[in-house]
């Protein structure tokens, strides 16, 4: 879309000779602010969680669900309030595991959670085709 704004200002008798220079300077920038902010998430969604990293959490995971347990009833002595307290700890930190799971892949279209891309890259499009008319660029 940059280059054929760039083609239609250059080659093209059309009233974006008549645009003032900063709107035309504005437009530049948003277009560059958009092609940086899909780089930049192109480059999260390139970057992969270590594996082994993700497979050691998962074990001191379970290592916490064997021990708070343990240390919790050595504290506590009300039976219902140990429970509470059990439960609470270890699922405060399941839940933020699942969070972090669900951040490692941002893109992936199968979560309700995640962004719409193809809603943003619509509505980017409409945005700039608004702008004017776009011409088709010769074969």
């Amino acid at each position: 879309i940059f280059r054929r704004l760039l083609h239609r200002q250059k080659h093209e008798d059309s009233d974006m000779g008549l645009t003032s220079p900063p709107i035309l300077s504005r437009l530049y920038q948003v277009i560059s602010d958009g092609t940086l902010g899909f780089h930049q998430a192109a480059k999260v969604m390139d970057t992969p969680f270590p594996f082994p990293y993700h497979n050691l959490i998962q074990v001191f995971l379970v290592l916490y669900v064997v021990t708070v347990p343990l240390v919790v009833n050595a504290f506590v002595l009300y039976i219902p309030l140990r429970v509470t307290i059990n439960f609470l700890v270890v699922f405060v930190y399941y839940a933020l595991n699942e969070v972090g799971n669900n951040l490692e892949d941002p893109f992936l279209p199968y979560d309700p959670n995640e962004l719409p891309l193809s809603m943003i890259q619509h509505s980017f499009n409409a945005r700039l085709l608004s702008l004017g008319v776009v011409p088709v660029e010769p074969d």
